[in-house]
């Protein structure tokens, strides 16, 4: 049962993997700067309170959520959309 994939069947598939890529990178930066705050003295940049980054922490971490979610959607829609071409084809 082996077809051949179009060209706009591969950006699809390549936009999803993307999304989903940049939205773990980003949970993953929010996460382990969390945890680093928690495992770690709290040392804040100059300037920012130490409530104030773990704020932007949880912000980015919450983003990476959103954007993977956006990117389990990608992917189900390109599998729907391979799907529907296959059974349109004789």
């Amino acid at each position: 049962m082996s077809r051949r994939v179009s060209p706009a069947g591969r950006r699809r598939d390549l936009v999803a993997v993307a999304i989903l890529v940049v939205g773990a990178a980003l949970f993953l930066y929010g996460y382990l700067g969390l945890r680093g705050m928690a495992t770690r003295p709290i040392v804040a940049a100059r300037g920012q309170s130490a409530v104030a980054a773990a704020d932007v922490f949880w912000y980015l971490s919450r983003a990476g959520t959103a954007i993977i979610i956006a990117g389990v959607i990608a992917v189900a829609w390109s599998f729907w959309r391979h799907h529907r071409r296959l059974d349109e084809q004789p």
